[in-house]
């Protein structure tokens, strides 16, 4: 694969993240709640369940 990151393309960490998940500081449960947080406010996820 040429291009992909941690292959042959070194990862680069972003100088302004969305989100940072500092898991020596942070329970997994608050973790996952900024993180869904960040995603909610964002768009790519919904409340919406398919069917319902």
């Amino acid at each position: 694969m040429k291009g992909f990151t941690g292959v042959d393309d070194p990862y680069e960490e972003p100088e302004h993240p969305d989100c940072v998940v500092n898991h020596a500081q942070q329970e997994p449960a608050a973790a996952l709640a900024a993180l869904m947080d960040l995603l909610h406010r964002s768009g790519a996820v919904s409340d919406h369940v398919a069917g319902r």
